[in-house]
């Protein structure tokens, strides 16, 4: 769905293009390095990308990581968060015909982006809803800068894990948008719930 509404006019730079294919799994346990992200919010592991580095964990659950390019520069910022819908939004009217991730509407979520991005002044390109290892998740695309030639692209992806709203939020230079995104939906297709992770111990 393209949010015209949202994007200034003028403004013809592309979406970044996320990466559809996962690594094998043997390019994956080489790029790739679990991360111990632990919290009062956060009671599962994730998986991310070798050059995501400096991961802390707040206590509001929130997870932060400096992305560097493969010859050292700084590439980018993630932050993986639990969400908080504003109740003006959550109260969205819901019909059989509402998309929803974990009972929250498509809708309310996009809305956190739209007003981050009108606080920021830049502007939404695209979203989409997609299954990323069997999960549904909300990509939203933006971008910052001069309409018509923006600097910066920011992803964000939503997702439920556990009942609760998750988000994954990527800043990065234009030129940085394709690799981060790849290892943003690796970040993605490795979250499981708790129940899942206990039914795969048991195994």
């Amino acid at each position: 769905m393209l949010l015209r509404s949202v994007r200034p006019s003028g403004s013809t730079a592309d979406a970044p293009v996320l990466a559809n294919s996962l690594l094998s799994p043997s390019a994956a346990r080489k790029a790739f390095l679990p991360v111990a992200a632990r919290g009062p919010q956060l009671p599962f592991g994730l998986v991310a990308p070798h050059a995501w580095s400096g991961t802390r964990v707040a206590q509001s659950g929130e997870v932060r990581f400096n992305v560097n390019a493969p010859d050292g520069r700084a590439a980018g910022v993630a932050v993986f968060a639990p969400v908080s819908v504003q109740p003006a939004d959550a109260s969205t009217l819901i019909s059989a015909r509402t998309k929803l991730i974990g009972g929250t509407s498509v809708s309310a979520l996009r809305r956190t982006v739209i007003d981050r991005m009108v606080a920021e002044g830049g502007w939404v390109v695209n979203d989409a809803v997609r299954e990323i290892q069997g999960r549904k998740v909300l990509v939203v695309l933006a971008q910052t800068g001069t309409p018509g030639a923006p600097s910066k692209s920011l992803t964000f992806y939503f997702t439920e894990l556990d009942g609760r709203i998750y988000s994954l939020a990527t800043t990065a230079p234009l030129e940085f948008a394709e690799p981060i995104a790849a290892g943003s939906e690796q970040v993605m297709a490795s979250l499981r719930s708790t129940a899942s992770r206990t039914v795969a111990a048991q195994k």
